[in-house]
């Protein structure tokens, strides 16, 4: 694969194809919802701009929950890093004019990356009304679709029929996303090559459980057409840091 793909925790993902550096809900707290802080590890990196953090050129954010982005971390990241840009929905400053794409499916170039941003809603009643999006990123050679916390069903689908028909390498999902028949449905018609559940914490901090929502949600899907699997914390795919820095 062109890509590399690094999943520390929580929702994050950074990408690279060795021309772009892209981090999505990379900057997070999380401990308040049964979720993971980040690593101090992790913490370093970004103090130092080191690591994933070196040269990064693009931070997305899905969502403005504190498992998904810390306010307080990713504005003194934004200062300190002049040369990354960054988007996350119901900010008024960022790549993305959120008014334009708040309520339509939305894409735009950056870099030669293919940025397209769907709005969704999140998913649990008591969230209905956030702000949310998920975002579908074409590096050219490969497609990956992010699922974030956004609520998948019919209309989300017709989005991305509509507007998009390229087939999709991998698309990152969390646990109750697969939990749930209608976003099933869906992963179906869109036959990724790969499904990879993420958004989970450390075993450490796993109090709600979610790692066995995950593998309730792969054996959900064992008599179907989706190739699914739970991604780790800390893993690689396509790729490892040695490649990279």
């Amino acid at each position: 694969m062109n890509t590399q793909i690094f999943h520390s925790v929580n929702a994050s993902l950074f990408f690279s194809d060795k021309q772009v550096n892209l981090l999505v809900d990379g900057i997070h707290g999380g401990a308040e919802c049964g979720m993971s802080l980040m690593s101090g590890n992790t913490v370093k990196q970004m103090i130092q701009t080191e690591g994933i953090f070196s040269n990064l050129h693009l931070i997305l954010f899905t969502h403005l929950h504190p498992d998904h982005y810390d306010q307080e971390q990713a504005e003194r990241f934004i200062e300190r890093s002049t040369n990354t840009n960054f988007f996350a929905p119901g900010l008024e400053c960022g790549i993305f004019d959120y008014d334009d794409c708040k309520e339509h499916y939305y894409s735009i170039n950056y870099r030669g990356i293919e940025i397209s941003v769907i709005p969704t809603t999140h998913e649990g009643k008591a969230y209905r009304d956030e702000i949310n999006c998920a975002y579908l990123l074409d590096f050219g050679r490969e497609r990956f679709f992010i699922g974030g916390d956004a609520l998948l069903g019919a209309r989300e689908y017709r989005l991305l029929l509509k507007h998009d028909v390229k087939p999709i390498d991998i698309a990152f999902v969390n646990p109750c996303q697969v939990l749930c028949q209608q976003t099933r449905r869906v992963l179906e018609e869109l036959n990724p090559n790969k499904v990879y559940i993420y958004h989970l914490p450390y075993e450490k901090d796993d109090v709600y459980q979610y790692r066995q929502l995950a593998m309730q949600a792969v054996r959900l899907c064992k008599n179907t057409k989706i190739n699914i699997k739970i991604i780790s914390c800390g893993q690689w795919i396509g790729g490892n840091e040695h490649d990279l820095y």
